[in-house]
């Protein structure tokens, strides 16, 4: 059970996390679907936050893109691989496909990444 210090903990973080995404929505107000794409992908790439493993039962329960989503999504880049710097849209679906597959290697390096070795690591990472 969670101390009274780690709820206001996670009660803060949240309030500070809705205040950003406000600033964020308002910012990429009336940006087109590429700009809006590079925006989100530097914001990931910017922030370094842990991703826990889903778990396969979430694996299973994927919510699929509604159309206007799919066209946005589609027009951003691949960021690695063969098709490096192509609009998604313009990717065989063969390949795509296959990077989506679960493999023994995505589910080992799901779980080396949210071991306790990888989160000492990063913690030593950010005191330097």
């Amino acid at each position: 059970m969670p101390s009274d210090e780690q709820i206001l903990a996670r009660k803060h973080a949240r309030e500070v996390a809705a205040e950003i995404a406000e600033l964020a929505i308002g910012e990429t107000k009336g940006m087109d679907c590429d700009a809006l794409a590079a925006f989100y992908e530097t914001l990931a790439r910017l922030l370094p936050l842990p991703r826990p493993a889903p778990s396969p039962a979430v694996e299973a329960r994927i919510e699929p893109f509604s159309d206007a989503q799919a066209r946005c999504w589609g027009k951003s880049r691949m960021q690695f691989g063969k098709y490096e710097g192509q609009a998604i849209d313009q990717v065989p679906l063969s390949y795509l496909e296959k990077l989506a597959e679960p493999n023994d290697f995505t589910r080992h390096l799901r779980r080396y990444l949210a071991s306790h070795r990888i989160a000492i690591e990063q913690e030593v990472a950010e005191q330097q």
